[in-house]
């Protein structure tokens, strides 16, 4: 496959916070063997949060990130990863922390491109909620590292301090991976009674969808 040459207009400016972790992303429409760029690289994973609304027939605009103006693949999404820093321990990240732990829908690396940049598939089981789609892209993230995790458990234990930071509550990481309670399935965003996606299938706002990844589920579970 080739990624077009085309690009989005270069005027978008995206509102993100700054990341440590240098990889950045691009959503990818493909197109027979083509790979034809919908946004510009951005950092901020909250937005393949808004990338699930719009797949389950919800728009958003927000923070520069427009999804009304996009292309989705019914079978999942393909990505450009930009700044990869090792590719052998990224793959070996891959496989442990998400093959290894959910092996019916691995995240599959299709290509290379020279020693820093990659395009991925990411299942249409990930689009099924903003839940899914954040851990797993948390996790992608994380694989981006000069470090080798044998697991979940392990990538936790070498990570405390960031652990904390993405929840008050204890192991967000290992607390549901890929499996949320009975009770919690079936929505495609969740946060809380009288707001997700059965009370209320068109959010009120915009940020609602943004801020509803893993970590806010699990604070409403």
């Amino acid at each position: 496959m080739k990624i077009a040459k085309t690009q989005v207009d270069q005027n978008i400016s995206y509102s993100e916070i700054p990341q440590s972790n240098p990889i950045r992303f691009t959503l990818l429409y493909r197109e027979g063997d083509t790979l034809h760029p919908q946004t510009k690289q951005f950092k901020c994973r909250d937005f393949f949060n808004d990338f699930v609304s719009a797949i389950h027939g919800n728009q958003v605009n927000i923070y520069g990130m427009n999804t009304a103006t996009m292309k989705f693949n019914e079978e999942g999404l393909y990505i450009k990863l930009n700044n990869i820093i090792d590719f052998e321990k990224f793959t070996a990240n891959l496989n442990n922390l998400i093959t290894k732990e959910n092996p019916d829908h691995p995240v599959e690396l299709i290509q290379l491109h020279g020693k820093t940049v990659a395009v991925i598939f990411i299942p249409k089981f990930y689009t099924d909620s903003t839940y899914l789609i954040s851990y797993v892209t948390l996790l992608i993230r994380i694989s981006n590292n000069d470090y080798v995790y044998d697991s979940i458990e392990h990538m936790q234990s070498k990570n405390p301090d960031q652990a904390t930071c993405y929840s008050s509550k204890p192991k967000p990481y290992t607390r549901y991976k890929f499996n949320l309670p009975e009770h919690a399935r079936g929505y495609w965003y969740y946060a809380g009674n009288s707001y997700n996606s059965k009370d209320c299938p068109t959010p009120y706002t915009p940020s609602i969808i943004h801020n509803n990844g893993f970590v806010n589920w699990i604070s409403y579970i």
